[in-house]
């Protein structure tokens, strides 16, 4: 293979889209954002999961999860990530 040197042409490319433009504006919520990362299934299915072991370890005493409680659980997982306290009795 034999190289040459000669001025690289930048092609152009065509993009044919059918999807609508996004919104130029849009301000979006702390609960949106936490939800495009973790969609209603995926807390439904960390809810039920969760209920399930929790039968399975003691059927006597099981956790009862909800979704608000798991969304809560998973919220203050990315907060203890996000921010970095010297000591966690600070959370």
């Amino acid at each position: 293979m034999h190289w040459k040197q000669k001025q690289f042409a930048t092609p152009v490319a065509a993009f044919a889209s059918t999807l609508p433009a996004p919104p130029t504006h849009v301000e979006l919520q702390p609960i949106d954002y936490f939800y495009a990362m973790f969609g209603q299934e995926s807390i439904r299915l960390l809810m039920d999961q969760s209920n399930l072991y929790s039968v399975q370890k003691d059927p006597n005493k099981p956790v009862r999860v909800t979704e608000m409680k798991m969304n809560r659980f998973i919220g203050v997982l990315m907060m203890t990530g996000v921010y970095s306290f010297p000591e966690q009795r600070i959370f």
